[in-house]
């Protein structure tokens, strides 16, 4: 879903008032952290060098939740999730990952799961300045893959923009190209006090019928579960209004022409039966990506990670795998520094 353009001073209404107890008791324990910080730095940076996973750390923006798993040596995919459903959105593709000879890095956008909410715009710009920051910060390879899902696929075409030098091989599944044009009813959701009033008495209550029937059946309703607890988290409510008025979710055509750009091995792949992004929207996306390759499965829906990894998960291995082959068998030359222009959009918020 996604809005073109912000509008000039909207009326706000508190929607996070049931949620501040539970705001409050988190400030009161993020103030006590650099308390024991510097006491227990050894101890985290040993646990961080034995591949310890749940980790926070501070960014510009606030708090970011990430999962750096698997082995240490191993080459690096970083995972961006699209919106409403946080990290977790991964956790049945990741093994896969892990069992083919990957490690993985997957990080909470904010306003998602266990990251912040900061009371900001939640524009495209935020996201990639947060992804910029966390593998910028970490010590991580000098090189990884990218794998950007739905809105995160926009996310990642961000990224690679912005630090091409970064990245290895592209991979985008599902990716959102303008969720505002593809569903008309989110212009109500711009007008002062009716979009307040819709997120919690029909935009949430969709989202949560929308992921039990998709979720239900998976071992034992798990994700519906985690799904509650994403919703009533303080501030979700607030940024995902805040992505549909800012425009995050419009056109992001300039993002994927920035990614054409490059010359990195990029890889497309989506479901022909996905009700959120049409495949004619995939389509316009892989048609600004030279050389990339598409594959369509016809079958599948939207949740290609949580419902069908044992089919989409191979392809991803798959595709990482001949970029790896494929850069081993070529001289080790240094690469040229790329100058890519990306687009000089104003900061504003999306969601998907």
């Amino acid at each position: 879903m996604s809005i073109a353009a912000p509008i000039a001073h909207p009326i706000t209404v508190d929607t996070d008032r049931m949620d501040r107890d539970r705001t409050d008791r988190a400030r009161v324990a993020e103030a006590a952290a650099p308390a024991t910080a510097k006491a227990g730095a050894m101890t985290k940076a040993a646990a961080m060098a034995e591949g310890a996973v749940d980790r926070e750390i501070h960014l510009r923006n606030g708090r970011c939740h990430y999962r750096l798993e698997g082995r240490r040596d191993a080459p690096l995919v970083l995972l961006i999730h699209g919106a409403t459903v946080p990290s977790w959105q991964f956790d049945r593709f990741v093994p896969m990952l892990h069992q083919a000879g990957y490690r993985t890095l997957r990080l909470d956008l904010y306003g998602h799961g266990r990251s912040a909410a900061p009371k900001t715009r939640y524009e495209l710009p935020l996201f990639v300045e947060q992804c910029v920051e966390l593998i910028e910060r970490l010590p991580l390879p000098r090189r990884m893959h990218v794998l950007g899902y739905s809105m995160g696929g926009a996310v990642a075409a961000g990224v690679v923009a912005q630090r091409p030098q970064r990245f290895h091989g592209v991979a985008l599944a599902a990716p959102m190209l303008d969720a505002y044009a593809a569903t008309p009813s989110l212009k109500l959701l711009r007008t002062p006090l009716l979009g307040e009033c819709l997120v919690p008495t029909v935009v949430k209550p969709m989202l949560a019928r929308r992921r039990r029937a998709n979720f239900a059946s998976l071992e034992d309703g798990r994700w519906v579960k985690l799904y509650s607890e994403q919703m009533a988290q303080p501030g979700f409510g607030r940024a995902l209004l805040s992505l549909v008025r800012c425009g995050t979710l419009s056109d992001q055509s300039p993002r994927y022409a920035a990614l054409g750009r490059t010359e990195h091995p990029k890889f497309v792949l989506t479901g022909a039966a996905d009700p959120v992004v049409a495949l004619s929207d995939v389509e316009r996306i892989h048609a600004m990506l030279p050389g990339a390759t598409l594959q369509t499965i016809d079958d599948l829906t939207h949740a290609l990670f949580l419902q069908h990894p044992e089919r989409v998960g191979p392809r991803f291995i798959d595709f990482f795998r001949r970029v790896d082959s494929q850069r081993s068998a070529q001289p080790q030359a240094a690469m040229p520094a790329q100058s890519v222009t990306a687009p000089a959009l104003p900061r504003m918020a999306y969601m998907a």
